[in-house]
């Protein structure tokens, strides 16, 4: 490609043929090929690849946009950052791309070095979650996390500490640790039905891709504050592939919010897969087991909500 005076680029090779085009002046816009006699116009529409590395940099720049504190990792930049948690391991943030079309992203910062390596084969985990192809793939993608960048922070505040970010979703607000300590007493066990065969919903899809989430520990459902909707974090990187594990923890979690009595048989089922007095690797099958006992305990589904009083109304993921 050769440069124009105005910023366009001139072909200097025939597009239907190959051959080298010798055209009349350097400010020619059409030149006929001497081999093929095909004649070749300047497209003005085309873009310098100067040019377009200059917009597309004032694009990605957070100022920009009118942000002014953000961080940088992995080539892409995040502003809005609030912290919603603090684990063994690392501090989790909630923020957005700082750049239209900006998304929602859980940003993770490690706390020390040496869990560098747990860090990356959790993020290796993150990227086979978001490689998945299954036909049922776009269905489930809100109920997963999805990765988005891996990195050193190298500029902006926490400079110097390993983070990642995967996509966070809108509606998911509470996770069952925080449903527990508003519900002290337990939720209504119809609230239990739904819980735990969304969360088998979506342990099926897994399992099926050879995925296992290894810590599904209440913190780690994440509920959605409208819709019949559970969401997976927290997975862990070491996961054995235990499927009748990941199932046995998924009955515990759900147990953990709901009475001490619950109804027979679905209060039955759930404690005997909970204490591993029945153990299964098939999520799916105990999930329409979950049914059939729910219609035997409670009759036809309904929708039950979970409500969420006001001083637990703080976002997390």
């Amino acid at each position: 490609m050769l440069p124009g005076m105005d910023g366009s680029v001139r072909a200097i090779t025939c597009p239907q043929c190959g051959a080298a085009l010798t055209p009349p002046s350097r400010f020619a816009r059409e030149a006929v090929c001497a081999f093929c006699q095909s004649t070749i116009r300047l497209d003005p529409s085309a873009v310098s690849v100067a040019r377009f590395r200059q917009a597309f940099a004032h694009w990605n720049d957070p100022q920009t946009h009118g942000f002014q504190d953000w961080i940088e990792f992995g080539g892409f930049r995040f502003a809005d950052l609030r912290r919603v948690g603090r684990g063994d391991h690392c501090d989790v943030f909630v923020g957005i791309r700082a750049r239209p079309p900006t998304e929602r992203v859980i940003v993770k910062l490690l706390a020390g070095g040496e869990d560098i390596p747990r860090f990356e084969r959790e993020w290796s985990k993150l990227s086979k979650i978001g490689a998945i192809e299954d036909p049922a793939a776009g269905y489930f993608s809100p109920f997963v996390p999805r990765p988005v960048a891996r990195g050193v922070v190298i500029g902006g505040g926490y400079q110097g500490r390993s983070a990642l970010a995967y996509r966070d979703e809108r509606g998911f607000v509470h996770d069952l640790q925080r449903v527990r300590q508003a519900y002290a007493g337990g939720v209504d066990p119809k609230v239990g039905v739904w819980l735990w065969r969304r969360t088998l919903e979506v342990l099926a899809f897994l399992h099926r891709n050879g995925v296992t989430h290894g810590d599904l520990k209440p913190v780690h459902l994440i509920v959605h504050r409208r819709d019949h909707a559970v969401r997976l974090v927290g997975f862990a990187p070491d996961a054995a592939g235990d499927l009748a594990a990941d199932i046995r923890m998924s009955a515990e979690a759900v147990a953990s919010v709901l009475p001490p009595t619950i109804p027979d048989p679905f209060g039955r089922l759930l404690k005997r897969i909970a204490r591993a007095e029945e153990r299964t690797d098939d999520a799916l099958s105990l999930r329409e087991r979950v049914g059939e006992v729910s219609r035997a305990t409670f009759g036809a589904s309904s929708y039950n909500p979970l409500p969420m009083p006001p001083q637990a109304s703080e976002e997390t993921s």
